[in-house]
């Protein structure tokens, strides 16, 4: 999984002096948990790369992978879901001996800068060419896996796991205060800045070129497009046509020597992808185990009606974990990263890794994705219909019943209010950190938690999605979470987010995506066999808590102000800082949903506090 490169010029440094072979694979394979290590190096360049065996055919997988006609050397985290039909296209014969790395050099070499747009699957990877320097480097369209590098005068490093930049000698690391803003309000997500001035993110849909003489060039090779017709009558060609892509991103992502596991939360997305699982594997279904916690109050029933529905024989339900009993799992899960995890779940969710570690598990799969684009609630619907001239079309799409319509249109009809709830929310986010006012200025964090609201003025279903889905958010977990779960030796794998099927959904007329008020409905239709009628047509809440809010209080009453990395005193207001603790919560009811969301604010951005500070002690 794990891969760094550090190439230099005719005139720059030996690489090896900037970090030795030895103790660059130490940082990539940590707990020497990798089935395969290799480096190759000169003074000119250092590659490196971990092996950690997962689909058949990564058992023949070299570390790195040399081209035997070219001499290109590819270092990466791939997995191709078009082999086969890559293989037709390049002549190859493609089976199990024929590794995903070996189809990319082969890919590089008949189409050169253009290979990346004609595979699909999940990959971060670089082919160096030591004859003339050139390196070539490409990420998936989601951003699936992470690409970081950094690009000095005389040195370009890169890898899949940013913690070596913390051991490079003579490249040193400055600490962003533009990151470090954004992250206490928990939204440090972008898609080419990270929290070193020095270190940036290869962007998803994108491909890098580097040569000595002209330095780095990055180009985007990919964009989603609306391709929807503008029609309005449903056909169930359609949900067929959308039933066959979930099938296939769903399949090609079953492909493991080992067997498999599947985050199941009892929500629609996680059910629909076990349930095809299940379905595809058959008899084999045995080698599925399933994940979930027992966060709410009905995650328990819905997880063990998808198991019971899909004759899963091993479900294991686990209570929410809580930070401080994480610490060792934190300790590891960390264990790529060079600075505070940017998403939360990739923590809560190391009791899972670490139950997969144990089983054997090595693919992981998660329904995430599917909220921010194919089972969206695909609200823009009425605006569509609403321009498009279709008023019988649009007042059926207000509600199931008359009553229910009627109430939905005085509130399509309201004049728009100059006040803007979600916008005075966002805002008032920053009031309640101990962000000074000088800082918050300086950032223009008032404009950042703005645009933070792209999307919602679409016109249409498509329009939301391209505006909304596409941003950091999206890569932004999906790489904590993949650096996190490769820790323990763990692959995720996202069907959801397949691209062909992302294409298939944008293609699809908006009518198909909601039905009288019903959200995520081509979704709800087309996966129907894979669905408990639980699950099927039931709507996004799971029920209270299932943690008691006394226990939060207690928890939040136990938090104290502690000394402070001094890089800090021109970001955090101390009285600010110290009124976070002891304060008074919001809402006058013990159980009220504004008081518990009061209290998991407090606490969260305490952590979050407290692990900028630690990191920043760590950098001194």
């Amino acid at each position: 999984m794990m891969f760094a490169g550090i190439v230099s010029g005719e005139s720059g440094p030996d690489v090896r002096e900037i970090i030795a072979p030895d103790a660059l694979m130490a940082v990539l394979d940590p707990y020497a948990s990798a089935n395969r290590t290799g480096s190759w190096h000169n003074r000119l360049a250092l590659l490196s790369q971990c092996v950690t065996h997962n689909t058949p055919d990564s058992l023949h997988a070299g570390a790195p992978q040399i081209c035997a006609d070219t001499g290109h050397i590819l270092l990466g985290w791939i997995r191709l879901d078009n082999r086969r039909a890559l293989g037709n296209q390049l002549g190859l014969e493609v089976n199990d001996t024929v590794p995903d790395a070996r189809l990319v050099l082969a890919a590089y070499r008949a189409w050169g800068k253009d290979c990346a747009a004609r595979l699909e699957g999940d990959f971060a990877f670089a082919i160096h060419d030591p004859a003339s320097g050139r390196t070539y480097c490409a990420r998936d369209t989601l951003g699936t896996r992470p690409f970081y590098y950094r690009n000095d005068e005389s040195v370009f490093a890169f890898t899949s796991a940013p913690i070596v930049f913390r051991h490079l000698a003579s490249l040193p690391l400055s600490p962003s205060e533009r990151w470090i803003g954004r992250y206490l309000l928990g939204y440090s997500h972008d898609l080419e800045r990270t929290a070193y001035e020095e270190v940036f993110r290869l962007p998803p849909a994108h491909y890098a070129v580097h040569t000595p003489d002209q330095g780095l060039r990055t180009q985007c090779y990919f964009e989603f497009q609306d391709t929807a017709p503008p029609v309005y009558r449903r056909e169930q060609q359609r949900v067929d046509d959308y039933r066959a892509a979930f099938d296939q991103a769903v399949d090609v992502r079953l492909r493991s020597a080992f067997p498999l596991g599947a985050e199941s939360s009892g929500g629609l997305d996680s059910a629909s992808i076990v349930g095809r699982a299940a379905a595809s594997l058959g008899e084999e279904k045995c080698s599925l185990s399933t994940f979930g916690f027992d966060g709410f109050a009905k995650d328990k029933e819905h997880q063990q009606a998808v198991a019971a529905f899909n004759a899963i024989p091993d479900h294991t339900c686990l209570p929410m974990p809580r930070m401080e009993d994480l610490e060792v799992l934190r300790t590891r899960s960390a264990s790529f990263l060079a600075w505070p995890p940017e998403h939360p779940n990739a923590q809560y969710h190391a009791p899972i890794y670490e139950q997969c570690r144990h089983a054997g598990i090595r693919t992981l799969l998660s329904g995430f994705g599917g909220d921010e684009i194919v089972t969206c609630e695909a609200g823009e619907l009425v605006n569509e219909l609403q321009q498009a001239g279709k008023p019988a079309a649009f007042f059926a799409e207000l509600g199931p019943s008359i009553l229910s319509r009627l109430r939905s249109l005085r509130q399509f009809l309201r004049p728009a209010s100059a006040s803007d709830p979600l916008r005075d929310y966002l805002r008032g986010e920053l009031d309640k950190t101990p962000l000074t006012g000088e800082f918050i200025e300086a950032q223009d964090l008032a404009g950042f938690q703005d645009k933070r609201l792209a999307g919602r003025d679409a016109s249409s279903v498509n329009q939301a999605i391209l505006q909304k889905a596409f941003r950091a958010y999206v890569p932004g977990r999906l790489e904590s979470c993949s650096l996190m779960a490769a820790a323990f030796g763990i692959e995720y794998r996202w069907p959801l987010l397949d691209r062909r099927l992302i294409q298939v959904f944008l293609a699809t007329p908006a009518i198909e995506k909601r039905r009288h008020g019903m959200g995520r409905y081509l979704h709800r239709v087309a996966a129907a066999p894979y669905l408990p009628a639980l699950i099927q047509w039931h709507g996004k809440g799971m029920g209270p808590a299932t943690a008691a809010d006394d226990e939060l209080q207690a928890r939040v009453e136990q938090l104290v102000p502690s000394l402070l990395n001094r890089k800090l005193a021109g970001i955090i207001d101390s009285a600010k800082y110290n009124r976070l603790y002891g304060g008074e919560s919001q809402g006058n009811n013990p159980a009220s949903t504004v008081r518990r969301d009061a209290l998991h604010f407090r606490e969260q951005l305490h952590n979050r506090i407290q692990a900028a500070s630690n990191w920043l002690d760590s950098m001194d």
